[in-house]
């Protein structure tokens, strides 16, 4: 007599095959297409758009470049060794 679990990796498989086929489509069956009776959703337009702060990016564009200028100019420590 042959034992429950003896299946071959065959039969496993398709039944794992099976069982894909089936969820899916059972999902996309309930994705069906809109019928008209509810209409499809928009994005909100907005009512006025936000102004960037210029002068608050400027100033921190300014700050970097400083920082960026100043540890640059730094001397090294170890210039003789080059």
């Amino acid at each position: 007599m042959k034992n429950f679990l003896d299946v071959s990796g065959a039969a496993i498989g398709r039944a794992a095959g099976l069982v894909t086929v089936l969820f899916w489509s059972g999902v996309a069956w309930a994705q069906q297409q809109n019928t008209g009776e509810i209409p499809p959703p928009s994005p909100p337009t907005p009512s006025k758009p936000d102004d960037p702060p210029a002068v608050l990016s400027f100033l921190l564009m300014l700050l970097l470049a400083a920082g960026v200028i100043l540890v640059n100019a730094l001397a090294t420590k170890r210039s003789h060794q080059d």
